[in-house]
């Protein structure tokens, strides 16, 4: 019994001083997002089981993210890994950065953040658009008060002016991509 109590006071422990590392305001001003995101990766490989892997492209878009803007994209890239942790039964997150055209619009290049999991997925076959202005999201998703982090996720990516897509299914499990348009 004094082993089991000790082993969640350890893991108590490890969850507490990764908020802490994670609530610094200093580090997201100073940091680029590549840095911030590497971080966060490589903090989520120490405190879990799950692998957690990170790949950014060299572009001088990204170089160009205000602080606001670091901070709305490293809480939703924060909140994925935490929901695919909690939820996704995973054993391996990729978060990755890239600039890509807008499908819609050759013309519009789009930062793009993608974070993917080879989990269980949120609930079977189910797709969620989250757009600017917009609120098309799926009621399955939404109707019960648990997913209260991807209200969060909504709200960020509609103060960034971006589009948030979460895309689910217990084959593939779950891939959100945020579009932050230049």
């Amino acid at each position: 019994l004094l082993q089991k109590i000790q082993k969640i006071e350890e893991e108590n422990l490890k969850n507490i001083r990764n908020i802490i590392r994670n609530l610094t305001p200093n580090e997201i001003e100073s940091a680029s997002i590549t840095q911030l995101l590497s971080e966060l990766c490589e903090n989520t490989n120490e405190s879990t089981e799950i692998k957690c892997k990170f790949y950014a492209e060299t572009s001088e878009l990204l170089s160009k993210i205000n602080t606001e803007q670091k901070l709305h994209i490293f809480r939703i890239v924060q909140e994925s890994i935490n929901n695919a942790i909690k939820h996704s039964k995973a054993s391996e997150i990729s978060v990755i950065m890239r600039e890509e055209n807008d499908s819609a619009n050759q013309d519009q290049t789009s930062r793009l953040f993608m974070i993917s999991d080879d989990g269980i997925g949120i609930a079977e076959k189910t797709k969620v658009y989250v757009e600017e202005n917009e609120d098309k999201v799926s009621e399955d998703i939404l109707s019960e008060n648990t997913h209260l982090g991807i209200k969060g996720m909504k709200s960020r990516a509609a103060l960034l002016g971006a589009k948030l897509e979460i895309k689910s299914d217990k084959e593939t499990g779950t891939q959100i991509k945020l579009f932050l348009p230049m």
